[in-house]
């Protein structure tokens, strides 16, 4: 039930501010592991809608995401990311979201530990063809101390971005 909502509310974001006239908008759609570096890893999905770069603020592109573990853990936020070209094939980027963090049955909110959490990640993007990309994401989750414990946890995605 949780899912479908988060679902729904993702995709009332995108419609709301998918009519706003960015150009070169994309869908992102990967799986990977949270605790990528620790022995328990949960597996994961996301789901992120950008759009396209704003001009008058240095092309940062705002974003919103869900990260759905195979837990029932998930987390829906909305942030901005920025991408510089590496030659013709390749760019690199950060970025950074600000969202809500629900703790399913695995006990990955031990290293959460509240329902605001903060993400941010580096990512490495190949141009497939004129509409496709790959992208390798790794990514860190924390709630920047607003709860009791901080410990946080990465992320290892692997994504095909779609031009819209």
């Amino acid at each position: 039930m949780q899912k479908t909502l988060a679902l729904i509310v993702l995709a009332a974001v995108t419609s709301l501010f998918g009519s706003v006239a960015y150009a070169e908008s994309r869908w992102v759609v990967g799986a990977g592991a949270l605790r990528a570096f620790d022995d328990d890893q949960l597996a994961t999905g996301k789901l992120a809608y950008e759009w396209g770069p704003m001009d008058q603020y240095w092309n940062v592109r705002p974003y919103a995401q869900l990260l759905a573990s195979d837990t029932d853990d998930y987390y829906l936020g909305v942030g901005a990311l920025k991408q510089v070209p590496l030659g013709r094939k390749f760019a690199v980027g950060i970025s950074f979201s600000a969202g809500y963090y629900h703790q399913g049955s695995d006990k990955l909110g031990q290293e959460l530990d509240h329902d605001v959490e903060f993400y941010s990640a580096l990512m490495l993007d190949y141009q497939l063809s004129s509409e496709t990309q790959l992208r390798l994401e790794l990514g860190h989750i924390s709630n920047a101390g607003l709860g009791d414990e901080n410990e946080g946890t990465e992320s290892l995605i692997l994504s095909i971005v779609f031009a819209r």
